[in-house]
């Protein structure tokens, strides 16, 4: 069993390099009891979860409105530009969530901002 402090590192390493294959092994995070284990699960989706059940899962502990996790997955649902999160909203925003809706409005104005942004 790996430690604590084993596994945040080894997220931060899956997450920085950007492959998404990485992602099945975190997921279990989403569950832990450690509050900063979860909160690092919920973190890495931002760049590299494309699944839909995880992301549909990221969904509900937004909507759970728990601190600090909700707030994290609000993060998540914003920048992950997966195709699934994409559709994942398109279909919350379809069935009338407002949230959903609002997601996707900031969605747009930050990937217009990204050329700005890069150096």
């Amino acid at each position: 069993k790996r430690s604590r402090e084993g596994k945040l590192a080894a997220m931060g390493t899956f997450m920085l390099s950007g492959d998404t294959r990485f992602y099945p092994t975190i997921a279990p995070e989403l569950d832990s009891p450690d509050a900063d284990i979860r909160s690092e699960a919920i973190y890495v989706a931002r760049f590299i979860c494309t699944d839909e059940a995880n992301l549909r899962k990221i969904w509900d502990i937004f909507k759970s409105g728990k601190k600090p996790f909700s707030a994290l997955a609000a993060n998540v649902l914003k920048e992950n530009s997966s195709l699934k999160m994409a559709a994942l909203l398109n279909e919350k925003a379809g069935g009338g969530d407002l949230d959903a809706l609002e997601i996707q409005v900031i969605s747009a104005v930050l990937r217009k901002r990204m050329p700005l942004c890069a150096v």
